[in-house]
């Protein structure tokens, strides 16, 4: 089963994650978590995201000088403006 499929039967939430490696030396991993609904448009998956983590994003190799944490985003829902009549 795909996730077009999953989509369309009705199962919506969904996790991403992206987890790579820009180099070994020196050692520099980002790391991106989103949850949040899918949905199909023109044949291709939308995800709009609910809550995601990330951490170094910035591409910055790790060390023994600096913390690295996961920061956390709560993401709000888009409203689209009223028009009054």
């Amino acid at each position: 089963m795909s996730f077009t499929d999953n989509v369309r039967s009705g199962r919506t939430k969904v996790a991403l994650v992206i987890d790579d490696l820009l180099a070994q030396r020196p050692w520099t991993p980002p790391y991106l978590r989103i949850y949040g609904a899918a949905e199909l448009v023109d044949g291709a998956l939308r995800v709009t995201p609910t809550h995601s983590w990330s951490r170094n994003l910035d591409g910055r190799p790790f060390g023994h000088d600096r913390e690295v944490r996961a920061r956390r985003t709560v993401h709000q829902p888009v409203t689209t403006p009223r028009t009054t009549p």
